[in-house]
């Protein structure tokens, strides 16, 4: 399975593994599995870093990215597709991070796995916990 995780999921499989399911965790650490991260949430990361949004980690997003690649992520760009698929799809969450990382998965075959319940709304491939 190709999973593409979402910031917060980033975020927990990085610093704070308690925070994620078993069973989310066992989908990330199998071998089976391919595991992607946006260049998008280490975007988000930074803004909202720099914004002091409350909930943001403590590292910065330069070693959020280190991290994820030493963990074995494969880190996806953001490509003009991406971006212009957003527009395609429904107005259902407002946050512009979380949409353009819908659109990256369904764009990309990629199975979405999120804590924000809003998002399953959009595909039956959105994995939330």
């Amino acid at each position: 399975m190709r999973l593409l995780l979402d910031t917060h999921a980033l975020i927990w499989a990085l610093t704070d593994t308690r925070r994620l399911p078993g069973s989310i965790q066992r989908l990330i650490g199998s071998a089976r599995n391919e595991v992607y991260v946006s260049a998008i949430s280490f975007l988000e990361v930074a803004v909202k870093r720099t914004e002091v949004r409350r909930g943001m980690p403590k590292i910065p997003a330069d070693k959020m990215l280190e991290l994820s690649r030493s963990a074995g992520y494969v880190v996806l760009d953001v490509k003009a597709e991406h971006g212009a698929a957003v527009e395609s799809i429904p107005s259902i969450h407002g946050d512009p991070f979380d949409r353009l990382l819908v659109a990256q998965a369904l764009e990309e075959g990629l199975r979405l796995v999120t804590h924000d319940a809003t998002l399953a709304a959009y595909s039956d491939t959105i994995i939330t916990f």
